[in-house]
């Protein structure tokens, strides 16, 4: 009983903590981009070389998109996949 209590706590604290996390939210409009389409947001590694994959949003309304990120800094860069399609 008390295991139970305190794990129900646990968990509440958890959840409570991801949920103040700062996030960024980054709006758009894109000719050509439609419902089901994807917008992947990249971020450059440490030796400036490569482009990571680190978050991404389905589109919902054609030719907008929002995403919501906990990313920052100037180093991004924003990429689309159409729907059903793979890289």
């Amino acid at each position: 009983m008390v295991q139970r209590f305190f794990m129900a706590i646990f968990v509440v604290l958890w959840i409570i903590s991801c949920v103040n996390e700062p996030q960024n939210v980054i709006k758009g409009e894109v000719e050509g981009l439609e419902v089901g389409d994807k917008v992947i947001l990249s971020v450059e590694d440490i030796e400036g070389s490569l482009w990571i994959a680190v978050d991404s949003a389905i589109v919902s309304k054609a030719g907008e998109f929002t995403l919501t990120t906990k990313v920052s800094g100037s180093a991004v860069q924003l990429a689309y996949l159409k729907a059903g399609k793979t890289c």
